[in-house]
């Protein structure tokens, strides 16, 4: 893993066991660098924290704010907040009657602006680490003037092969 700084102790320690119901919970399998980390931190804030994507026209980039945990215990007995919890952005952006991203990712973290870092859990991008942005959801569906279809990965980008490619990739901000 990258030479990170974690800077947001407060989340439960895990057991592979923990890892394990929150995959059988939400029938994902996890890549290998991603519960390792989840084993070793279980989400937190990460320095460096910026990273870079390209939206399809130019280099760009955004920051993590946070990773999202696996709660061990409800919200309610730990005081801990609802919207850092794994499960909970799972059923916020996964099981709705219509999800709002493409049923191949799954939220892991957050830019602070509502844009969400993703892990891809199947298909051939398996592993693959992707920008979701808000400002541009679509549920896919229609096609654009040119007669393109609108599909739900139109607002993902591209950020990382895996998820220790992405931490190695973490940086700080250059302005």
């Amino acid at each position: 893993m990258a030479t990170v700084k974690w800077n947001d102790p407060r989340f439960p320690v895990l057991t592979e066991a923990d890892v394990a119901a929150f995959e059988q919970e939400n029938k994902v399998l996890l890549p290998a660098d991603y519960r390792e980390f989840l084993l070793k931190h279980n989400g937190g804030k990460p320095s460096p924290r910026w990273f870079d994507y390209s939206d399809g026209t130019e280099l760009t980039g955004s920051a993590v704010q946070e990773f999202f945990a696996i709660y061990t215990k409800p919200e309610k007995e730990t005081g801990l907040s609802v919207n850092l919890n794994l499960a909970g952005q799972f059923r916020t952006y996964k099981r709705m009657e219509t999800p709002r991203m493409p049923k191949e990712l799954i939220p892991i973290g957050d830019d602070g602006g509502g844009n969400k870092i993703c892990l891809c859990v199947s298909g051939e991008h398996t592993g693959c680490i992707y920008y979701w942005d808000h400002e541009l959801e679509c549920t896919g569906g229609g096609t654009y003037e040119d007669g393109t279809p609108v599909t739900m990965w139109d607002n993902c980008h591209f950020v990382a092969n895996s998820f220790t490619e992405f931490l190695d990739s973490l940086h700080e901000d250059e302005d």
